[in-house]
């Protein structure tokens, strides 16, 4: 999948937010299917649930498709 870099991770009951990046991710470029993106929301999404122990929301800020680094970033906050 590549390597995940966690940013900017703040846990202050009831609020959660942090930023979640996957350098490379996969080997995206601009004709990789958009649903990988999804795919990887879901399974950060799923892993954060399963370890602080209740849902949260994974929004795509930029994909890897668009960018020279090809790093997909994602905001991950309480559901």
């Amino acid at each position: 999948m590549g390597k995940f870099i966690i940013e900017n991770f703040s846990y202050n009951p009831p609020e959660l937010t942090g930023i979640i990046k996957v350098s490379p991710a996969f080997t995206v470029d601009e004709n990789t299917p958009h649903n990988l993106c999804n795919f990887l929301s879901g399974y950060i999404a799923g892993v954060f649930t399963s370890i602080i122990g209740f849902e949260v929301k994974v929004q795509e800020e930029s994909c890897g498709r668009n960018n020279a680094e090809r790093i997909c970033t994602f905001r991950i906050l309480k559901k």
